[in-house]
């Protein structure tokens, strides 16, 4: 109940939430009568990306794509060869990269000025 509630605070506070819910008999039919509520739903990605066609569509080479988005080159191969699988972050990250390319290279990048960032 304490979980529900925090969800809710979040919600209300913020406008936005993410919570796991049961499933459900129709997924169609919750999203309905939560629309009802003003609330947009929305499933978290789960998808994989495929690496060399997002490479591809981005005309990078595979030292570029590595580079750009500070990936151990390596890595990046046996990715495209299918000898490894990214993990889950990895997935997320390259759903970034997917959606917005710019943002997630310039988040590789230092700061214009000479003072770091810190968060």
């Amino acid at each position: 109940m304490l979980r529900a509630k925090r969800t809710v605070e979040e919600m209300i506070a913020t406008g936005r939430t993410v919570l796991e819910l049961p499933k459900v008999e129709s997924r169609n039919q919750l999203l309905a009568e939560l629309a009802e509520f003003g609330i947009e739903a929305r499933a978290v990605a789960s998808y994989e990306i495929d690496i060399r066609a997002l490479r591809d569509r981005l005309k990078l080479t595979q030292e570029q794509f590595a580079l750009r988005f500070a990936i151990d080159l390596d890595t990046l191969q046996n990715w495209e060869r299918k000898r490894r699988k990214p993990d889950s972050a990895v997935q997320a990250y390259l759903r970034v990269i997917a959606r917005s390319p710019e943002v997630a290279s310039e988040a590789q990048e230092e700061p214009e000025t000479s003072k770091q960032l810190t968060y």
